[in-house]
């Protein structure tokens, strides 16, 4: 393996058939989501039955009150409420699906699990529009903003933002000497951890599975 995967368990059965052994695997991995109060990026590097806040964080992971922004040209907000009986419940059904990226907002630090199936895939496509994308990787490995298998588009103008300890640090893609391009800062992209891509315009995002 390249690089090494978050946490990862190996689940395999076999069973034979017409006399030949066929096999399959799955890989089931994880990563701790750790919040600071206020706000970070997260995203979601696995295949998950349930994408939506409730499946991806479960109401007894973070603090009532906590908050959840995906960005589709605006931004959609799920909080973590209480209601009758004082259950919890999140009061919208946000797509947390793989490869997407998301602000969780919290009053405090909590270690939230983030689980499912490693998707095995040769290549994982994200459709990106002009202007600004709230991403991940789609596979769940530390990476940087200039990694081959990370495989930006990377046309000139595009921008990547990263968003740790409150604050940003931004990469942009310029053209140096005879034309080639480079990033201006290749910024480290930890598991879990999104990102805002900045597009100049529409464009397929095609990622190479980096184990």
């Amino acid at each position: 393996m390249k690089k090494i995967i978050a946490t990862a368990a190996f689940v395999a059965a076999a069973a034979a058939v017409t006399a030949q052994t066929v096999t399959s695997a799955n890989i089931v991995g994880y990563n701790k989501a750790t919040t600071t109060s206020g706000l970070v990026i997260q995203g979601t590097q696995f295949l998950v039955d349930d994408a939506t806040p409730g499946g991806i964080f479960g109401l007894d992971t973070l603090a009532e009150g906590s908050k959840i922004y995906t960005f589709d040209g605006g931004y959609q907000i799920s909080e973590l409420q209480a209601g009758f009986g004082g259950v919890l419940f999140w009061n919208q059904a946000l797509d947390l699906g793989q490869a997407t990226g998301y602000f969780v907002e919290t009053d405090g630090v909590y270690d939230p699990v983030v689980s499912g199936e490693v998707d095995l895939s040769d290549t994982y496509t994200n459709n990106l529009v002009s202007g600004l994308n709230l991403v991940s990787s789609a596979y769940p490995v530390a990476t940087s903003v200039d990694s081959e298998d990370l495989n930006l588009p990377g046309a000139e103008g595009d921008k990547v933002y990263t968003f740790v300890g409150g604050s940003y640090q931004i990469s942009t893609r310029q053209a140096g000497f005879g034309g080639v391009l480079f990033w201006t800062q290749d910024l480290p992209i930890g598991v879990g951890q999104g990102f805002w891509y900045e597009s100049v315009g529409d464009v397929e995002w095609v990622e190479s599975r980096p184990f």
